[in-house]
């Protein structure tokens, strides 16, 4: 899902003062199952599910998918499929762990929500700075 808006400053200072600034700036939501397997996710078993939100900032109003190029952000009027797109859940894109989502033009915050499956654990804590490839669930 994409979903115009600002492009505040994500840094923490920013967050203390803007109200609601992940709610405010544009962003682009996925949404989508953790299977157990992801070479077939038709086939696999459902652990749980994950919300991926990439959040623009200012100067980094560029969201890129690597599953969806014709999302584009940062414009001064949305598209006319902001809000609405979805994709069919036959066709949607898997997602292999490891494998890169997308990226920001500059740099920015993503926001994730799991349903972390009752056999692994969270190795990360609120606030840290992840890095593309660092582990997240064990």
């Amino acid at each position: 899902v994409h979903v115009p808006g600002y492009l505040y400053p994500v840094m923490r200072a920013a967050t203390r003062y803007i109200p609601m600034l992940y709610v405010n700036n544009e962003r682009v939501i996925l949404n989508g199952d953790i299977v157990s397997d992801a070479k077939s996710a038709k086939s696999s078993s459902v652990l749980g599910k994950i919300s991926m939100a990439f959040v623009g900032a200012t100067c980094v109003g560029g969201i890129h998918l690597n599953m969806d190029t014709r999302i584009k952000t940062n414009l001064d009027e949305p598209p006319p499929y902001a809000l609405h797109r979805k994709y069919d859940r036959a066709l949607s894109p898997v997602i292999k762990r490891g494998e890169e989502v997308g990226y920001f033009s500059i740099g920015s915050a993503i926001v994730m929500v799991v349903d972390v499956p009752k056999d692994r654990a969270i190795v990360v804590t609120e606030g840290h700075e992840v890095k593309m490839g660092q582990t997240l669930i064990r």
